[in-house]
C-alpha cells in the first residue's frame, strides 16, 4: 500500500470519534498482515508510536485491536524498531514507577495500562515464534527477560506487576527457552524464589514457568533445582501450602524433562508417597497432587521407576480405596435419599468401586446387589448392577450340569425379580435397558429349571424388545443366549401363527443394519440347532430364502455366517431336514457357487463353504454328481479371473468326494482324465483336487494318482502352473497314506539333487506334509511320521541344505515344522550345525528355529527356551546371509512367543543395533562402462534389523532402553528410502509409547527429517522415481505430525525449529502436512482443524 494511504489511516486514528478510530486501526491490521506492506524509517516510526497510544485507548475494542497489530509490526519495521517497542512495553509492565492498586483515577488507569501492556508483549511473543524471525526473536527475548527480571526485583511486594511478570517470563520461556541460555540462572533464581512466597497464586505461576524452564536447563542446573525441591520436601517442618506446591513442581518438572529425571526417583518417590501418608485429614489436594507426581514419575521415566514400582502400586491401590465422600463419618450413610444428579454423576467412580467389592463378596450379598438393581438412584449404578446380577447367575450355579446348590437358591427369585423390574419398565435408560436384556437372558438360560413358571413371561417380555428398534439387538443376542440352552422348553420358542421368533429374526435378514444381520443369523443357527421346531414350514422356506440373498461376497463374514445357518437346517431331524435341504437346493445353490470362484474366499468362509456342498451333497434334490460338475465348471471359468478360486473350488471338491466311501473313486477317475488335457486350467483344477482329496483320504488302492501327480511333475512341457499344482498334488497325496507314499517321496527328492527347479517342487511338496502334521488340524495323524521316518527325512533336509536359496529356504521351514514333531530329534542336530563351515548350513539352521516357534502353546517351546540363545547369536556370524536369517529367525520368535526371547535381550540387542549401521565394507562399486554404480549389500540386513526392532518395541517395549534404540532409528532415518520408512512407523509408535524419551532425543532426530524433506529430485527423474519421493515424503511427514503430538513438543525449541523453517516456510510442504493432519483428524473421528 502507498505510504500517502497509510498516512490517510494514521490520520484517522487520531479522530475524536471512537468509530474512526476503531475503522482505522482496523484498516491498519489489514494492512500489517499483507505480505506486501512495505513503510520508510520515518513511517515506521509514527507507527510504533500511534499502535502503542492505541494500547491505552479507551475503547477496549480498539485497544484489542491495536494488541493485534503489535505482533505484525514488529516483524515488519525494522528490527531496531521493534526493539525499542518492546523496550517501552516492558517499563509499562515493570518499569519504575508507583506501584499498583489505589483508589484514585490516576492508579486505576495505570493499573489498566500495564495489563494490556502485558497482553501486548504476550502476544507479541506469540507473533514472533510463528513469524520465524530468528535474529529478532533472539534480540527481543534477551530485552523482555532481562527487563522482566529487573521488574521481579523491583516490585516483588507488588502482587499484581510480579503476576504479570510471572506471566510474560513464563510465555516467553514456553516459546524462545533455548534461546535464553544466558539467563537460564537468573530466572531460575527468579522463579524458585517466587516458589516461596506466601501468596498461592504467585507460587503457581512460578510453578508453571519452571516447568517450562526445565526443558531447555542443562543436567547440572537441572539439578540443582530438583536438589532444592526435594531438600524443601525433605525438611520436617515444612508447611502443608508449601508442601503441595512444592511436590506439584516436582511433578510439573518430571513430565516437562522426561527421562532426564529418573536419576532422582530414588528420593523423589518415597518423598511423594511419603506426604501422600502423612497428609492432615481431609488435605485430599495435597494427596491428589502426590498422586499426580507419582503418575509423571511412571509415564515419563517407566524404566528407572521400575525398582520403586511395588511402593507406588501399593500407594496407588490404598488411595484406590480411599472414598473422601465417606472417610470421615461412617455413621452418614443413612443420609438425604434425595440426592440430585450432578451429585449421583459426581460420586459415580466411587458407586462403580462399591459394586466391584459387592461382586467380590458374592454370593452373600446377592440379596443387596439384585435390591441395588432393582432400587438404584442413577442410570450408571442401576446399569452396572445389573451387570453384576448377570455375573453372579454363574456364582449361583457354577456348574450348568448341577442344580442349583441348596444354600443358593433362595437367591434365584430375588435375583430375577430385580432384574424383571428392570426389564418389564418402559422409562429406562438405553443403557438400563440393554443391561437388563442381557441380565434376564443369562438368568433364563442358566436357572430355567428354577425359573420354570416365569419363563412364559420372560419370553413374551423378550418379543417385545425384539419388534422394539432401539433395544432389537440386545434382543437378539438374548435369544441366541436363550436357544443355546438346554433347560429351555423347546415349546416357548417354537413358531406361532405370526412366525414367532423365528419370523421375527428372518425379518431382520433385511434390514441395513449389518450387526442386526449378523445376529439374526447367529440366532437362527441357534434355533435351528437346539430347537428345529421353530424352523417348520413357511418358516423355513422364508428364512431360506432371505438368507440366500445374503450368500455373496460383497460380505464374505456374513456370507459364511447364512452358510453355517442353512447347514444347520439342511442337519435337522426327519422330514424337516429333508424340505430345508430342498429348499437349500432351489435358493442357495446357485449364489454358492458364484462364491466359490470369488478371490475374497479364504480361512473360515472356505471351511464353512466346504460344510455347506457336503451337506447339500446329501440332498437328492441337489444331485451329487450333478453338484461335482457344477464345481468342476465353475473351477475352469474361474481360471481366468483369479487361481486362488481353483484352490477354493479343489476344497469344495475333495469336501464333497469325501461325503461318502463309494464316491472317492468315481471322482478321482473322473479327475485323472483331466491331468493330460490340453487345457492348462483343467490340468491345474484336477491337480489342485487330487491333492485335495488325497489329503482327506486314503489313495493308496489308486497307485495311477502318484503316479500322474509326478508325471505332470517331472513332464518337459508342462506350465510352472501344472508343477506347482503337481507338487500339492504330491504333498495331499502323501498325507493319505504316509507310510505308503514317504519313502517314494524322499527318494524322488534325493534323485533330484542336480535338478534345483524340480527338486524345490518336491521339497514344496514335503513342507506341505510336515506342516499339516504339525499343525493343529493334523494333531490326530502326526504319529504316522514315527521316529525311523523323521531321521530320513532330516538327512535328506541336511543333504539339501547346500542347494540354490529357494530349495534352502523350503529346507528351513521342513526342519523347523520336523521339530515341532520330534524336538528331541531335531532339535540337538540343529544346534550342532549351528558351528558348521558352511555359512549356507547355518543360515539354515538359524532360519529353522523360525519355524519351531508357533504361536500357540506347544511342547517344543520347553527343550527349545534353553538353547535359543546359542541360535540367535548367529547375529555374531562373519557372514551376512547368516547374519539376516538370526535377525529373521528373532523377529519371527519374538513375534509368536516374546517369552522365549526376552530374557535374552541384553545379549541380543547389542548384536542387533550393530546390524542398524551402514557399514562401508558391505558396500562395492561396480564398473559399467561409462558410468559406476554403487551396490550396498548390507541394505537387506538392515532392513530386516529394523523390521526387528520394530518388532520388539511392539511385544518387549518394556525391555528396551531408549537411548541405544534412538540411535539406532536416528540412523535409520537417514539410511536409504527402503529403511527409512519401516523407521518413520517405529518412530510413530514410540511417540505413542515412550513420549518422553522421543521428545528429549527430538534435537538429534530432526537432523535426519530435515534432509529427507529438503532432498530433491534430479530434473529427469521418471514417474516411479517421482511416485517413490512422494511415498516418502508423506511418511517423513506423518512421522512429524506424530512427533508434534507428544506433550511438550510445542516447548521443544530445536523441534519447533524444524516445523517453522523446513514443514511450514515452503507451500507444497505446508500443504502436504496439512492434508496428514486432516487424515490422522479423521481417522481419529474428529474435525480436521485449519493448523496451518
Amino acid at each position: 500500500m502507498a505510504s500517502t494511504a497509510l498516512v490517510v489511516i494514521l490520520d484517522k486514528i487520531a479522530s475524536k470519534d471512537k468509530d474512526f478510530r476503531y475503522m482505522a486501526t482496523s484498516d491498519l491490521l489489514h494492512e500489517l498482515q499483507k505480505d506486501t506492506f512495505k513503510a520508510d524509517a520515518e513511517l515506521e516510526k509514527k507507527l510504533c508510536a500511534v499502535v502503542l497510544n492505541q494500547l491505552e485507548d479507551p475503547s477496549g475494542d480498539i485497544s484489542n485491536l491495536a494488541v493485534s497489530c503489535l505482533g505484525y509490526l514488529a516483524r515488519k519495521v525494522a528490527d531496531a524498531r521493534a526493539e525499542d517497542m518492546v523496550r517501552q512495553l516492558c517499563d509499562k509492565v515493570a518499569g519504575s514507577g508507583p506501584a499498583s492498586g489505589g483508589s484514585s483515577a490516576a492508579s486505576k488507569a495505570r493499573d489498566a495500562q500495564r495489563e494490556i501492556a502485558a497482553i501486548g508483549l504476550k502476544a507479541l511473543i506469540k507473533e514472533l515464534q510463528g513469524g520465524g524471525s530468528g535474529a529478532l526473536a533472539g534480540h527481543v527475548s534477551a530485552i523482555i527477560a532481562g527487563r522482566m527480571l529487573e521488574g521481579l526485583a523491583q516490585h516483588k511486594d507488588d502482587t499484581e506487576v510480579v503476576g504479570h511478570v510471572l506471566d510474560i517470563l513464563t510465555e516467553l520461556i514456553h516459546r524462545f527457552g533455548g534461546l535464553l541460555g544466558a539467563e537460564h540462572c537468573r530466572i531460575r533464581d527468579a522463579l524458585l524464589g517466587a516458589l516461596g512466597e506466601g501468596r498461592l497464586m504467585m507460587r503457581k505461576k512460578a510453578l508453571q514457568g519452571l516447568a517450562a524452564l526445565s526443558v531447555y536447563l542443562n543436567d547440572d542446573t537441572l539439578g540443582g533445582v530438583v536438589s532444592f525441591l526435594l531438600k524443601a520436601l525433605e525438611a520436617p517442618a515444612i508447611k502443608p501450602d508449601f508442601a503441595r506446591t512444592y511436590v506439584q513442581a516436582v511433578g510439573q518438572i518430571s513430565r516437562a524433562v522426561g527421562y532426564r529425571f529418573g536419576r532422582y526417583l530414588g528420593t523423589a518417590v518415597p518423598l511423594a508417597i511419603s506426604h501422600a501418608n502423612k497428609a492432615a485429614e481431609g488435605d485430599d489436594e495435597l494427596r491428589e497432587h502426590c498422586l499426580q507426581a507419582l503418575e509423571g514419575f511412571v509415564l515419563r521415566c517407566p524404566h528407572d521407576t521400575r525398582p520403586q514400582l511395588d511402593a507406588v502400586l501399593a500407594a496407588a491401590l490404598k488411595y484406590l480405596r480411599y472414598d473422601p465422600n465417606f472417610a470421615a463419618d461412617d455413621d452418614e450413610e443413612g443420609g438425604d435419599d434425595d440426592m440430585g444428579d450432578d451429585e449421583e454423576d459426581e460420586d459415580a467412580g466411587w458407586a462403580g468401586r462399591g459394586g466391584e467389592a459387592g461382586a467380590r463378596g458374592a454370593p452373600g450379598g446377592a440379596g443387596r446387589l439384585a435390591s441395588g438393581g432393582r432400587g438404584g438412584a442413577g442410570r450408571r449404578v442401576a446399569a452396572e448392577a445389573l451387570r453384576v446380577c448377570e455375573a453372579l447367575v454363574g456364582v449361583l450355579r457354577p456348574d450348568p450340569s448341577a442344580p442349583v446348590p441348596p444354600e443358593q437358591a433362595p437367591l434365584v427369585q430375588p435375583l430375577y425379580s430385580a432384574v424383571m423390574a428392570r426389564l418389564s419398565a418402559t422409562d429406562q435408560d438405553q443403557e438400563v435397558k440393554e443391561c437388563a436384556i442381557s441380565a434376564m437372558a443369562a438368568a433364563a438360560a442358566r436357572l430355567g429349571d428354577s425359573l420354570k413358571a416365569e419363563l412364559p413371561g420372560v419370553l413374551r417380555v423378550l418379543l417385545e424388545r425384539l419388534r422394539n428398534e432401539i433395544t432389537r439387538l440386545p434382543a437378539v443376542k438374548a435369544i441366541t443366549t436363550l436357544a443355546g440352552s438346554p433347560l429351555l422348553p423347546g415349546e416357548l420358542l417354537a413358531g406361532g401363527p405370526d412366525g414367532g421368533v423365528a419370523g421375527e429374526l428372518t425379518s431382520f435378514l433385511r434390514k441395513a443394519s449389518r450387526p442386526l444381520r449378523q445376529a439374526s443369523l447367529v440366532a437362527l443357527e441357534a434355533l435351528a440347532s437346539r430347537h428345529p421346531a421353530a424352523l417348520e414350514g413357511p418358516a423355513c422356506a422364508s428364512a431360506v430364502e432371505e438368507t440366500a440373498a445374503l450368500v455373496s461376497d460383497g460380505d464374505v463374514a456374513l456370507a459364511a455366517l447364512a452358510l453355517r445357518f442353512l447347514v444347520s437346517l439342511m442337519a435337522m431331524p426327519g422330514p424337516a431336514g429333508a424340505a430345508a435341504a430342498a429348499a437349500v437346493a432351489d435358493k442357495a445353490r446357485g449364489p454358492a457357487l458364484s462364491l466359490v470362484r470369488s478371490p475374497l474366499l479364504q480361512g473360515a468362509a472356505l471351511e464353512t463353504l466346504q460344510a455347506f456342498f457336503a451337506a447339500l451333497a446329501t440332498s437328492p434334490a441337489a444331485g451329487g454328481d450333478a453338484l461335482l460338475g457344477a464345481l468342476l465348471d465353475a473351477g475352469r471359468s474361474a481360471e481366468a479371473a483369479s487361481k486362488q478360486a481353483q484352490h477354493s473350488v479343489a476344497r469344495c471338491v475333495a469336501a464333497l468326494a469325501t461325503t461318502r466311501p463309494d464316491t472317492v473313486q468315481p471322482t478321482v477317475e473322473l479327475l485323472l482324465r483331466s491331468v493330460n488335457a490340453a487345457d492348462t486350467g483343467s490340468q491345474r483344477l484336477a491337480l489342485l483336487c487330487l491333492g485335495e482329496i488325497g489329503g482327506r483320504t486314503d489313495l493308496s488302492g489308486l497307485p495311477v494318482v502318484a503316479a500322474a501327480a509326478s508325471g505332470a511333475l517331472s513332464a518337459p512341457g508342462s506350465s510352472e502352473e501344472v508343477r506347482a499344482a503337481a507338487s500339492h498334488a504330491l504333498g495331499g497325496i502323501a498325507r493319505g497314506n504316509l507310510a505308503h507314499f514317504m519313502p517314494g517321496l524322499v527318494g524322488q527328492i534325493a534323485a533330484a539333487a542336480g535338478h534345483p527347479k524340480q527338486q524345490y517342487l518336491l521339497l514344496q511338496a514335503l513342507n506341505d506334509v510336515i506342516s499339516t502334521l504339525a499343525s493343529p488340524a493334523g494333531a490326530a495323524t502326526a504319529g504316522q511320521l514315527g521316529p525311523d521316518m523323521a531321521d530320513q527325512v532330516l538327512s535328506l533336509l541336511f543333504g539339501a541344505a547346500e542347494s540354490e536359496e529357494e530349495c534352502r529356504n523350503v529346507v528351513a521351514e521342513c526342519a523347523g515344522r520336523l521339530a515341532l514333531l520330534h524336538g528331541d530329534k531335531v532339535l540337538p542336530a540343529l544346534l550342532e550345525r549351528t558351528a558348521a563351515q558352511s555359512p549356507n548350513m547355518r543360515a539354515v539352521v538359524v532360519s529353522a528355529v523360525k519355524y519351531a516357534v508357533v504361536e500357540r502353546p506347544h511342547p517344543v517351546d520347553g527343550a527349545l527356551g534353553p538353547v535359543l540363545l546359542r541360535f540367535l547369536l548367529l547375529l555374531s556370524d562373519p557372514d551376512r546371509h547368516v547374519r539376516r536369517a538370526a535377525v529373521v529367525a528373532l523377529s519371527g520368535c519374538a513375534h509368536a512367543k516374546p517369552g522365549l526371547v526376552v530374557g535374552h535381550l541384553p545379549q541380543l540387542l547389542p548384536l542387533l543395533y550393530a546390524q542398524t549401521v551402514v557399514r562401508e565394507d558391505m558396500i562395492r562399486t561396480v564398473d559399467l562402462g561409462p558410468f559406476k554404480h554403487k551396490i550396498d549389500d548390507g541394505l537387506e540386513l538392515r532392513k530386516a534389523a529394523f523390521e526387528c526392532l520394530d518388532i520388539l518395541a511392539d511385544c518387549c517395549r518394556d525391555r528396551l532402553e531408549p537411548g541405544p534404540f534412538l540411535e539406532a532409528l536416528e540412523s535409520g532415518l537417514g539410511d536409504h528410502a527402503d529403511v527409512k520408512m519401516p523407521c518413520h512407523t517405529t518412530l510413530s509408535k514410540l511417540v505413542a509409547t515412550d513420549p518422553g524419551a522421543v521428545l528429549a532425543a527430538a534435537e538429534r532426530l530432526v537432523v535426519p527429517l530435515e534432509k529427507t524433506l529438503t532432498t530433491r529430485l534430479k530434473s529427469d527423474a521418471v514417474k516411479q522415481e517421482i511416485d517413490r519421493h512422494e511415498d516418502m515424503l508423506r511418511s517423513c511427514l506423518r512421522c512429524v505430525d506424530a512427533l508434534a503430538h507428544v506433550p511438550g513438543a510445542d516447548n521443544n525449541a530445536a523441534f519447533q525449529g524444524f516445523l517453522r523453517k523446513v514443514v511450514m516456510s515452503q507451500q507444497p510442504l505446508r500443504d502436504k502436512y496439512a492434508a496428514i493432519q486432516k487424515e490422522r483428524a479423521e481417522a481419529e473421528g474428529v474435525d480436521a482443524m485449519d493448523t496451518a
